[in-house]
Formats: C-alpha cells, structure tokens, sequence
C-alpha cells in the first residue's frame, strides 16, 4: 500500500509540473483541491510543503492505514442496483458496509 500510494502522488505532482513546463492553461491555475490521497499533491503545488515533506507524509499516511484495516477490505461494485447488492452481501455471511448510492 505505501508503494502505490507513494506512485499515486509523485504522479500526481509529476503531471502537473509536465503542464506547468508544457505552459499548458491546465498547469496555470488559482486554486487547488484534492480527494483523499489527492490533497496531498494539491498541498505540495501549491507550496503548503515540499515534494519530499508531501512525500513522507503519504507514506506514513498508507502505513497507518494499511494498519488500521489490516483484516478489512474495500470493494467497489458497477453495474447493479443496491437491492442487489444487499442482497449479495447477506449471501456472503460476512459484515457488509454499503455506501454510495
């Protein structure tokens, strides 16, 4: 999880950085936001602190995730309706959290 988190944001930044170089109007913006693992390249472009520091925090940021769901899973259904999908995690005898509908 650290690794792909750790990808997930230097990619993130890397894009931007490519747009800023490309003087691309995508990479001049005025304001700045991020989703979850997102925020973390919002806060580095826009100089809240550095890749590096952005970096470390990411990764400690997926350490104590992966620690607090370590006998967990997130799973992510398209395609059907929401009575369906109750209806398959009561089939599946385990605890089932549904969101998002």
């Amino acid at each position: 999880l650290p690794c792909s988190h750790a990808a997930l944001y230097v990619a993130s930044v890397a894009a931007l950085l490519k747009l800023q170089q490309a003087k691309c109007p995508a990479g001049n913006f005025q304001v700045l936001a991020g989703l979850s693992l997102g925020e973390y390249a919002a806060l580095a472009a826009a100089g809240v602190f550095s890749f590096q520091d952005g970096l470390s925090l990411v990764i400690q940021r997926a350490k104590v995730l992966s620690e607090a769901a370590s006998d967990q899973a997130t799973l992510w259904v398209t395609g059907l309706d929401e009575p369906k999908v109750r209806e398959l995690c009561l089939k599946a005898g385990e605890v089932c959290e549904i969101s998002g509908f």
